[in-house]
């Protein structure tokens, strides 16, 4: 990892701590990208953000099923992980 590397994991890190602290149903599509990259899913982060047009309040309400459909470029393995992600996620922001 050279220090461009280490920057971008930074940014990143940094602005999921950010948004972990908003509502989800306040996240916009630039949110919704960082924390996708964050948990390693920022090889498809633009296509769930631009092409799906998904923002945090369609995460409160995604299904499995959503996921399976939406045509990612992803295994139904990753898809499941995905949904996985989601759900914690809508936990936590319940919590929060």
């Amino acid at each position: 990892m050279n220090a461009a590397d280490s920057l971008c994991a930074f940014e990143i890190a940094e602005h999921r701590r950010r948004i972990l602290n908003k509502p989800l149903n306040h996240w916009n599509h630039i949110d919704l990208g960082y924390w996708l990259t964050s948990i390693g899913f920022g090889f498809c982060a633009d296509e769930i953000c631009q092409k799906l047009n998904y923002t945090g309040s369609v995460l409160l309400t995604i299904t499995e099923e959503d996921i399976m459909n939406a045509g990612l470029p992803i295994s139904e393995d990753l898809a499941l992980v995905l949904y996985m992600e989601i759900l914690l996620l809508q936990i936590y922001d319940c919590e929060g």
